[in-house]
């Protein structure tokens, strides 16, 4: 066997003159051994967060997720054995070894640790050959595996390496004693990229990394971690952070909560931001089977707790209330459901008769017979609404045979966005819920109540079926094309539910019932907006004809902005009157138009500092294709304002870096190609992207640069190798080179 080098072997003496007892919790001394050296790392792909709990695990490094920090990198101890967990399984791969800071370090301490006194460990690295060669440098005896039923896994080994994302469910209990007989394992995972591909929804049930690593202390969570440091022009996720890492484990933030409340060690606002985000996840991310870490927190669970526009819960002042509204969500939210309906959860709350609203009391359920074309994918809207807490009985045909892997949804709600983020709460942060229709019968109950839909996965394509539902009130829902104005007028508006929707193939708004209900010219609307996304799918190069309609919904508060873009455009309630008066005044909908075209950008156009320019390429031709001139739909496009800002730049040298930081400055440089030569090469330029084959298409921002200049120009006629100059724009030599013979143009 392969031995240390002699740097190796004096790093590990140190270290084993201070190291803990193999049994017990993880002390500083070892945070510190783990990331000796290590100043950072940087990101892999876009890492998710990690959950520690628990006395025997410890986060060791930490990303950004909204306003507080989340483990990117934690530790354990259980049994005899040790345990290193990654949020993103890139960081097992040969990306974690070519990285400018820290990486090869890290790996080096991590392996040492893993070790815990062992010279000379047989190392076992499943599907990442480049990790196991980097770690025969170190002076180890690696093993390449292919999977853990790898003939060659029946070796001893005494460190095992792999991605635990897709572990055989019968590989758990294995593992399970080989790290408590003393065993290290290094892991890695990602969870909401499991949750996209895995067509799953349960991380705490369903994740077999999540089944084998909570009992010691780890899981993995949804959502994203952003860096926290920038060193040299790269992101890195630091090793230092201004919050004490004991207030990113569940249970040191249980315990410091806890005495906060009791008056007896008072938290700073930072700590108690920190501490309550840390118990938030915790309580949305711990298996029942490990529900004692949360034990201390059922004093709050029956507290009643309404949060509004006016009585808003602040995270950092409102301790008790907002570890009320989290524990029942969480119960609410119940995943352990016998068809749909919580084993042990919440099945109404009072406040789902704040927001989205009660129902008249008087309001007669019915049970209606709804016809879903599953050629067409996402939501379907049924005109029918759910009161809160009420169970909706969802019944699909007899002969209807349910797919194991990709069956049809039951929705609850259409305020999907998830709120956990944000320093305070106008709602509970999550009232929606979305049921598989396993079995010929589906009951589902959501305690806030809310529009029903069903849900059809994309590729489903069954034909149009009829599916029955009951124990819902008839809300209003006006179809472009299929509803009689003299029907709306009479009986349809005046629906009970309070939200309602106006549908087309296009486009589907979801507002508050009193709106619609004044609304007599429900066809001048969807025109509208059928037209904006006309000229939007126009723009880009996409079929007029859908694969399924875009959605806007209003809400009282959103996880971002004023507006944001996603399946569905999400915005704030006054929008509500808005979305049905804009075909009156269409130069006031500049937002609206940004978050569809959103929807419609390309990433191979859009390169770094481009997310929020090229939008506005829509925005402008929908304010073009309505007759509106640029200059009064905002203030930024006034013609003075644009000059100026223009010449500023131009005297500042161009800075690249300016530019990418300012969308209404780099966004000159588009309109002003615009205005000399009209919306038809950008219309061509587009399309030809959309033709392209996987091949051709660009891999980097470099690459996007150099074909956007070299097929924009081709389609002018103008070599724009100045122009890009002019603006301070980096592009290849080869790229200038390409449409050199072409006449220049440089308009200033």
């Amino acid at each position: 066997m392969l031995r240390f080098q002699t740097m190796m072997v004096c790093g590990l003496l140190l270290f084993l003159s201070y190291i803990a007892p193999i049994y017990g919790e993880i002390g500083e001394a070892e945070i510190r051994f783990l990331t000796d050296g290590v100043e950072g790392i940087a990101p892999t792909g876009v890492p998710g967060p990690l959950c520690v709990f628990g006395k025997n695990a410890a986060p060791i490094l930490a990303g950004k997720e909204g306003n507080s920090l989340a483990p990117l990198l934690a530790a354990a101890k259980f049994g005899k054995g040790r345990v290193i967990a990654f949020g993103h399984g890139g960081y097992l791969s040969k990306e974690l070894l070519t990285q400018k800071y820290g990486s090869k370090r890290l790996v080096s301490n991590i392996v040492r640790w893993l070790a815990a006194g062992n010279q000379s460990p047989r190392i076992a690295v499943v599907g990442s050959p480049e990790l196991a060669d980097f770690i025969a440098t170190l002076g180890y005896e690696g093993q390449k595996l292919d999977s853990l039923t790898d003939p060659k896994a029946a070796g001893q080994f005494q460190i095992l390496v792999m991605d635990c994302a897709h572990l055989p469910m019968n590989q758990i209990e294995r593992i399970s004693k080989f790290v408590s007989n003393g065993g290290g394992l290094c892991t890695a995972s990602l969870g909401w990229g499991w949750l996209q591909v895995s067509g799953k929804t349960d991380l705490k049930t369903e994740h077999t990394g999540n089944l084998l690593l909570s009992p010691m202390g780890i899981v993995w969570t949804d959502g994203y971690l952003g860096t926290t440091l920038k060193k040299d022009g790269v992101d890195l996720y630091a090793v230092s952070t201004d919050i004490p890492l004991k207030f990113i484990n569940v249970t040191e933030s249980i315990i410091a909560v806890d005495a906060h409340e009791k008056g007896t060690k008072k938290l700073t606002p930072n700590e108690i931001a920190q501490a309550i985000a840390t118990i938030e996840r915790g309580i949305r991310s711990i298996p029942a089977r490990q529900s004692s870490v949360l034990a201390p927190l059922k004093q709050y669970v029956d507290r009643e707790v309404i949060p509004t526009e006016k009585n808003k819960i602040r995270k950092n002042l409102m301790i008790a209330d907002v570890l009320a509204v989290t524990l029942q969500t969480e119960r609410y939210l119940n995943r352990q459901r016998t068809n749909g309906i919580p084993r042990d959860g919440i099945l109404f709350l009072p406040a789902g008769n704040d927001f989205p609203g009660s129902v008249p009391n008087d309001a007669k359920t019915v049970s209606q017979k709804i016809k879903i074309d599953t050629k067409i994918p996402a939501w379907h809207s049924t005109g029918l609404y759910a009161a809160p807490g009420s169970t909706v009985t969802v019944k699909l045909p007899k002969d209807f045979s349910v797919p194991k892997n990709s069956t049809l949804s039951v929705r609850i709600g259409c305020h999907r966005d998830k709120l956990w983020g944000k320093d305070e709460w106008k709602r509970f942060p999550e009232i929606t819920i979305e049921i598989p229709c396993r079995d010929e019968t589906t009951k589902i109950v959501n305690p806030f109540g809310g529009l029903v839909y069903i849900v059809v996965p994309r590729n489903f394509d069954k034909g149009e079926i009829t599916v029955q539902i009951s124990g819902c009130i008839e809300a209003p829902l006006f179809v472009f094309g299929k509803t009689k104005i003299d029907d709306w007028k009479k009986v349809i508006r005046n629906a009970p539910a309070p939200w309602g929707e106006l549908a087309s193939d296009r486009v589907i708004l979801s507002l508050p019932s009193q709106h619609l209900r004044e609304l007599d010219d429900p066809d001048a609307v969807m025109e509208f907006w059928n037209k904006v996304l006309d000229d939007d799918a126009e723009l880009c190069g996409s079929p007029v004809k859908r694969e399924r309609p875009e959605r806007i919904v209003c809400d009282r508060q959103i996880s971002a902005g004023s507006l944001h873009s996603g399946y569905p455009v999400m915005t704030h309630m006054d929008a509500g009157k808005e979305f049905i008066n804009l075909h009156n005044h269409p130069e006031k909908g500049w937002g609206f138009y940004h978050e569809f075209g959103h929807n419609h950008q390309s990433g191979d156009w859009t390169f770094d500092g481009t997310v929020e320019v090229t939008v506005n390429l829509f925005t402008l031709y929908n304010l073009k294709q309505f007759g509106i001139k640029r200059e009064s739909a905002h203030l930024q496009q006034k013609t003075e304002q644009r000059t100026k800002k223009r010449d500023k730049y131009f005297a500042a040298g161009s800075p690249f870096d300016q530019w990418k930081s300012d969308p209404f400055l780099a966004l000159i440089m588009y309109s002003d190609i615009i205005d000399e030569f009209g919306w038809e090469p950008f219309k061509a330029v587009f399309r030809e992207y959309r033709e392209l084959k996987k091949e051709e298409r660009p891999k980097n921002d470099d690459k996007k640069r150099d074909q956007w200049l070299i097929r924009l120009s081709r389609q002018l006629g103008k070599n724009l190798g100045p122009y890009f100059d002019r603006w301070g724009i980096p592009v290849s030599q080869t790229a200038k080179n390409a449409v050199k013979e072409l006449p220049e143009w440089l308009p200033y």
